[in-house]
């Protein structure tokens, strides 16, 4: 026997079916018509009206519909942040918390039976549901609704039912002060997904974020041989000499960089630091990387230092840039400079002036020979001379350290 309740829901899942919207609004335009075009025919008048309003009427009622509910679809959404205040079910277990993203916006999150937690490799699940440490970071994955959660500042959050925890990093107060005495957090993300450091003010105030180095390992160029195509004993090598040269930058100068561009301008974005290593050619008897360091620039923009390295492909020796020439060492910095045509005589003294080997850079298509941002007085940003393998560049190269391609 069909209940009451069963009719109800049937006859609204008739009216809410796209066939039933469309029959509304084709009979709503005709009656629209014909109310305004039977103006001597007061009875077809006086139907098509009513019609018209009927039709009017369910529209505002779906309307309602949209509006009241169009939020309780079930869809799911994921967003992260630090656990700022929680609450247990019988002092047994975590029945709900309140999570502040990097934005600074808070919502809340209620656990169910089928909630599913996580772990990181320093805090377990169970210590998480016992009770969740001070600036625990975590990522929720939740279902959307029209759920609420009461803070403790009596304030109503949106909150969602959580299909999944995982816990990605934890918040660490106070690690270094700037040169003013402000005091910077750290938020580590642990999980490969989320792994970088963000470093912060304490009113939420996002400075710089440091993403983890990479490289010369796992890391491949399409069509350049990599760091997989040497024999163990090089790879070895020059993994070795990246271990010992190590990161190129100091993470508090960078923070400070961050902080003095906030300052100056407290709508700017948050910076971020990166060292990468790539291959970026290679020859018979060379393979050549890239490490490319990308940083806050002193006037609010970033910027980025390009070093070029060269490794014998049988033993992983780093070879000296000068070597992979023909001239005498100190002729090359005066012939490239020369075939990168300066535009004038005063870039021309700036260029040899600033100039340092690990300046090079070999890519399979030209020569790279830059310049950071600050080395040269007369230019504003980096500055990149690309040279290409003409008979005049080639003439001035080792045979064996030119690459492939060319």
């Amino acid at each position: 026997m069909t209940s009451t309740t069963g009719l109800f829901q049937l006859f609204l899942s008739s009216l809410l079916s796209r066939s039933a919207m469309g029959f509304f609004l084709l009979l709503f335009l005709c009656c629209a018509v014909l109310f305004f075009k039977c103006r001597g025919r007061s009875l077809l008048r006086m139907v098509s009206g009513l019609l018209a309003l009927v039709c009017l009427v369910y529209g505002v009622f779906i309307l309602f519909l949209v509006f009241a509910f169009g939020h309780s679809d079930g869809r799911l959404t994921e967003r992260s942040g630090e656990v700022v205040e929680w609450s247990t079910d019988g002092d047994t277990s975590l029945s709900s918390f309140v999570v502040q993203t990097e934005e600074g916006d808070r919502f809340g999150v209620l656990m169910t039976g089928q909630t599913v937690v996580l772990p990181s490799d320093t805090l377990s699940a169970e210590d998480f549901l016992r009770q969740p440490p001070e600036g625990v970071v975590v990522s929720v994955l939740g279902k959307k609704g029209r759920q609420t959660l009461t803070a403790q500042d009596g304030r109503t959050l949106a909150a969602c039912s959580a299909e999944r925890v995982s816990i990605v990093g934890q918040v660490t107060q106070n690690v270094f002060p700037l040169s003013d005495g402000t005091e910077v957090d750290l938020i580590q993300y642990g999980s490969a997904l989320f792994a970088s450091n963000l470093y912060r003010l304490r009113d939420g105030k996002q400075l710089l974020r440091e993403l983890p180095p990479s490289g010369p390992e796992n890391v491949a160029v399409g069509g350049v041989a990599g760091f997989d195509d040497l024999p163990p004993a090089a790879q070895a090598a020059v993994s070795a000499y990246y271990d010992r040269r190590g990161l190129l930058y100091n993470i508090k100068q960078q923070v400070e960089a961050a902080y003095q561009a906030y300052r100056t301008d407290p709508d700017s974005l948050p910076f971020h630091v990166e060292q990468s290593i790539s291959p970026s050619a290679a020859s018979s008897r060379v393979l050549y990387f890239l490490t490319s360091v990308t940083m806050p620039g002193g006037n609010g923009s970033g910027k980025e230092l390009r070093l070029g390295d060269a490794f014998d492909r049988e033993t992983g020796a780093r070879l000296p840039p000068l070597t992979l020439f023909s001239l005498p060492p100190e002729q090359v910095p005066e012939a490239l400079v020369s075939l990168s045509k300066p535009e004038n005589d005063t870039l021309h003294a700036e260029m040899l002036a600033a100039f340092r080997p690990e300046y090079l850079v070999f890519f399979p298509e030209h020569l790279e020979l830059n310049f950071p941002m600050g080395t040269l007085p007369s230019q504003e940003y980096d500055y990149i001379a690309a040279l290409d393998y003409t008979p005049q560049l080639t003439a001035l190269l080792q045979s064996w350290a030119i690459p492939l391609d060319n």
